[in-house]
């Protein structure tokens, strides 16, 4: 009884709460494919069978405009059931805040910009024991946060600045394979996935991702006290206009596509611990749309990152 109450405990902290948008349109940042599996056994079913937590803290060294500054994360994930030692059903929830260094009201050079979460169910499959074919369904929401003027004017009524930021959700089904190869010492993941997005809502009603198609190869290399490890990745997102401002179905589009380019790519060590293990990374990433602007705004970031996996 008391084992359950701790898992019950966590999954509220994990999908409770005010939730806030992913920044970056492609992770390279992978876990190995198998990660939740390890609570799986043949011919059971087992109910919260494994899960997972992380947290990490972002320090943007290049911008491309005045809105970025800091990021802080947190992600969970949870085998809800098991079915056998190769079949389980995982939810999962990860938060975001991003600041700038933007006077408060109280004077200090930190400021709230967005908040966003991302949140995503699915069925996964083992495959050969390390490889992951995944098939679900994810939601993803960005907007500003609450804030006022240096005129004291609440920002939803500040029409003349660009200072708030715009609601950007992306909803639809998602496919993955991730794979782990070993060879020798050397340790490879490639994440593959695709994601249908059926349902959006932006403001900027010709700009409305329809699909994103994607692929990260992180190689890893362990030494006695730490593993290096390297990554890069390539995301293709498929975009029309609507005639819809909000809900835009999937089947409801006008105007001419185009594809946008999401490059990614990361360099750093581990560091493995007796609880968990400690990544400190260089990174850089894009997003097709920061939503700092009343039209669509694609960026790239570089960012220096500490995270804690447990």
């Amino acid at each position: 009884m008391i084992y359950f109450k701790n898992w019950f405990v966590m999954f509220l902290l994990f999908f409770a709460g005010s939730v806030s948008a992913i920044q970056e349109d492609v992770n390279p940042i992978l876990r190995k494919p198998n990660f939740l599996f390890s609570g799986s056994k043949k011919n059971e079913i087992i109910f919260l069978s494994a899960k997972t937590f992380k947290a990490g803290f972002d320090a943007y060294v290049y911008l491309t405009d005045e809105n970025h500054a800091w990021q802080f994360k947190s992600a969970g994930d949870i085998g809800v059931l098991s079915v056998g030692s190769n079949m389980l059903w995982r939810a999962s929830l990860e938060i975001e805040a991003l600041a700038d260094n933007g006077k408060t009201s109280s004077g200090l050079d930190f400021r709230l910009r967005q908040s966003g979460y991302d949140v995503s169910t699915a069925y996964e499959f083992l495959h050969n024991k390390t490889n992951v074919f995944s098939i679900g369904w994810r939601h993803r929401c960005r907007h500003g946060s609450d804030h006022t003027t240096d005129q004291g004017i609440p920002a939803e009524l500040y029409t003349t600045s660009d200072f708030q930021s715009r609601i950007v959700m992306r909803s639809g089904l998602e496919a993955s394979y991730n794979a782990l190869y070993t060879v020798g010492n050397w340790q490879f993941i490639n994440n593959n996935l695709v994601n249908l997005y059926l349902v959006g809502q932006n403001i900027v009603t010709e700009f409305q991702p329809r699909m994103m198609a994607s692929s990260v190869l992180q190689v890893e290399y362990p030494f006695s006290d730490f593993v290096l490890f390297g990554s890069s990745g390539l995301g293709i997102s498929w975009i029309t206009s609507s005639s819809e401002k909000f809900y835009n179905l999937f089947t409801k589009r006008t105007g001419e596509s185009k594809f946008r380019m999401s490059p990614a790519s990361a360099f750093g060590i581990i560091i493995p611990g007796s609880v968990g293990d400690f990544r400190v990374f260089a990174s850089y990433t894009s997003n097709i749309d920061t939503a700092f602007r009343k039209v669509t705004d694609p960026a790239h970031f570089a960012m220096i990152s500490a995270e804690f996996w447990l």
